[in-house]
């Protein structure tokens, strides 16, 4: 009797619905940010493109950041904890994890404005030829005020001439990229304290000619405060100097066309931070600047 009962349907439970992947996948490496980690998020969730998931992956905080993220009630939230090992390590992490065709970066201290994602997705799904764009950044002291510094906009495709030379994308915040030139272009160095991001992007830009867009409107505000890695011009100095070093083109620094691009990047970077008019800050202009500056002047 048992052989003519029909077979009865395995029993689904909700976790085992299969849900739509999300078109992007935002990642938020976190360390000792439980005062601005809350808005940083909230600024994600927000987003007029709603399929989304926030990967959120705390780098060993001391302080409140765990409880704060622990509270914020969504199903696209998903956080996890991990020993200190350094931001690279946690950012390789949350893309190894993530499952959006495109990847954004947030850095949890932050803010996006709502419609970013939405166009800066819609970009790159009308050319996809696109592996990164990036959205012009405006600075905000550490209780969210305009410090009146705004990056410039770029109508062109980045090079990777230009970009190496310019770092036109100044933050981390800006950018969105596809997760499959992200995994093309290797993940980031740990063994990098600063400059890690731009390492990254620089090998994106190589992977194919015209890849790297700007969208020129205001759609990311990067948080100025103390505490912050960037502030440390020694540090970031020493990192960029090894960033830009590296042989990206298979030629070395001995070929006079990559010597002259090296000494641009320093050129422009003194420029830059002297005048104050980008991420620079009283007396992090001039130090930062010289220590790129002098690394290019001595590239061999």
């Amino acid at each position: 009797m048992d052989q003519d009962r029909p077979a009865r349907a395995p029993r689904t439970t909700v976790a085992e619905v299969s849900l739509p992947s999300p078109t992007v996948s935002v990642v938020m490496p976190v360390y000792n940010v439980a005062p601005w980690v809350a808005a940083a998020i909230e600024s994600a969730l927000r987003q007029t493109l709603t399929n989304l998931e926030v990967i959120v992956v705390d780098d060993g905080s001391s302080d409140d950041t765990g409880r704060v993220v622990s509270c914020i009630d969504d199903p696209r939230v998903r956080f996890e904890s991990m020993p200190h090992q350094g931001a690279a390590a946690t950012l390789n992490h949350a893309v190894r994890i993530a499952s959006g065709t495109f990847v954004a970066f947030l850095d949890g201290d932050d803010l996006w404005a709502p419609a970013k994602l939405e166009r800066q997705i819609a970009f790159m799904e009308q050319r996809p030829e696109t592996d990164l764009t990036f959205s012009q950044s405006r600075l905000c002291n550490e209780h969210g005020a305009n410090l009146g510094l705004t990056s410039r906009r770029e109508h062109e495709p980045v090079s990777f001439e230009r970009l190496y030379v310019d770092n036109m994308i100044g933050n981390g915040s800006s950018v969105v990229a596809r997760r499959t030139a992200l995994l093309e272009a290797g993940p980031f160095d740990t063994e990098l304290l600063g400059g890690y991001d731009f390492d990254v992007w620089l090998r994106i830009a190589l992977l194919r000619p015209a890849n790297v867009f700007c969208i020129p409107a205001v759609l990311t505000y990067y948080r100025r405060r103390e505490g912050q890695i960037t502030k440390n011009w020694k540090l970031m100095g020493a990192a960029l100097k090894r960033v830009l070093r590296r042989p990206r083109l298979g030629r070395g620094w001995s070929h006079p066309q990559d010597r002259r691009m090296l000494q641009a990047a320093g050129k422009s970077c003194r420029t830059t931070w002297s005048r104050r008019t980008w991420q620079a800050e009283d007396g992090d202009s001039a130090g930062c600047g010289g220590a790129w500056f002098r690394c290019a002047e001595r590239p061999g």
